[in-house]
């Protein structure tokens, strides 16, 4: 009986204890909700857009007169006051959704980019960090600043190949071009570098028209200069060192080979041309590549082949099994079977060799 009460007692605290936990939950949330309503007023936003008031008066007397007979100015009587109110819009409930915009501009649905200024018309300090800023536009200038630096400080009027390419591959970027137009501001050593770097002028400017034929090494450095194309060619020198040796084109370099050649910078790659100057073998990897990983054959890949010939070599194995087993099946049963034939003929043989039995003796002959 006191274990009965015990029981009913304990049930009873405890579904008091429940009910206090669930209260205090509801409260909780009725808080948490009545913070956010108060936040985000669901009220209709009125907005009064513009209030005009019109008032006409009208001279007494003359109305070209300006002045009464006293010298002094008046103002007339008011004979009209007009009040204009646009009526109030309704903009909906005030949501977070409505408030909120994201933290990314760019990632607006009307975002549209802010004008540039004429590249002519920016200080070159300014054009300088902002080519800084970008990855592809820094590579470009800090080779510019190692490879043009004979020319840039005057000391010669040539246009060397490391010169070349680097101011190669800084005209490629958007920053690069709009750096090489920046406006010194009167500075005369700015100037100064600007016109002892015109040797190089013309073939950059070759180079870089979009359907130009450049150098490989040329169209390397472009795509250095570019962040993505970048990354495309170092995984595509990573996969495919045995295509470079003319061993094979394997899934992995053919992949990385397809994404490198739908970057926009790498455009100039495919049709480069090998001129010597290069640091890889240039033309044993065109030869390579066109072999290959573009060339159509009608052989079996190796992949295949050595499928089919693990499949041939599993059948071959469990017909080999198979024929141990009918052999020594086939073996037990000539076995029997001669056993069973010689046991016949020993027993006619013996029953043939056995001598007839001796006739019985006459009764009653002496």
């Amino acid at each position: 009986m006191r274990v009965t009460f015990f029981v009913i007692l304990t049930f009873l605290v405890a579904s008091e204890a429940a009910k206090l936990v669930v209260e205090e939950i509801v409260l909780r949330e009725g808080t948490q909700k009545n913070r956010q309503e108060r936040r985000f007023d669901n009220k209709k936003n009125h907005v009064i857009q513009h209030q005009e008031v019109e008032i006409v008066y009208e001279e007494p007397g003359n109305r070209n007169s300006d002045r009464n007979s006293d010298g002094g100015s008046e103002k007339g009587d008011i004979i009209e006051e007009e009040i204009v109110i646009v009526q109030e819009t309704d903009l909906g409930p005030v949501t977070p959704n409505s408030l909120h915009k994201g933290l990314v501009p760019q990632l607006w649905p009307n975002y549209t980019r802010p004008v540039e200024p004429a590249p002519e018309t920016v200080p070159c300090n300014e054009a300088w960090m902002k080519c800084g800023f970008r990855e592809g536009c820094r590579f470009a200038l800090e080779n510019y600043n190692l490879g043009c630096l004979n020319l840039v400080k005057g000391k010669t009027d040539v246009c060397n190949t490391y010169c070349k390419h680097s101011l190669i591959a800084l005209m490629s970027t958007h920053e690069g071009r709009r750096l090489m137009k920046c406006n010194c501001s009167g500075v005369s050593d700015c100037e100064q570098s600007k016109l002892n770097i015109r040797p190089c002028q013309h073939e950059v400017l070759e180079a870089t028209k979009p359907n130009s034929i450049v150098s490989c090494t040329a169209a390397q450095w472009i795509c250095s200069a570019d962040k993505p194309c970048k990354t495309a060619l170092e995984w595509y020198n990573y996969y495919c060192q045995s295509m470079f040796k003319g061993k094979e084109c394997s899934s992995r370099c053919e992949n990385s080979l397809n994404i490198l050649k739908k970057q926009a910078a790498a455009s100039k790659l495919e049709s480069c041309y090998c001129d010597g100057t290069e640091d890889f073998d240039c033309r044993n990897i065109k030869t390579n590549m066109e072999e290959l990983c573009y060339k159509e054959t009608n052989e079996i890949p190796d992949e295949k082949i050595d499928e089919k010939t693990s499949q041939s070599a599993a059948w071959i194995a469990k017909a080999e099994r198979m024929l141990v087993f009918v052999t020594i099946f086939v073996t037990i049963i000539f076995n029997w079977v001669g056993a069973s034939i010689n046991i016949l003929v020993d027993t006619v043989q013996e029953m043939h060799h056995e001598q007839p039995p001796a006739p019985p003796e006459e009764i009653g002959v002496h």
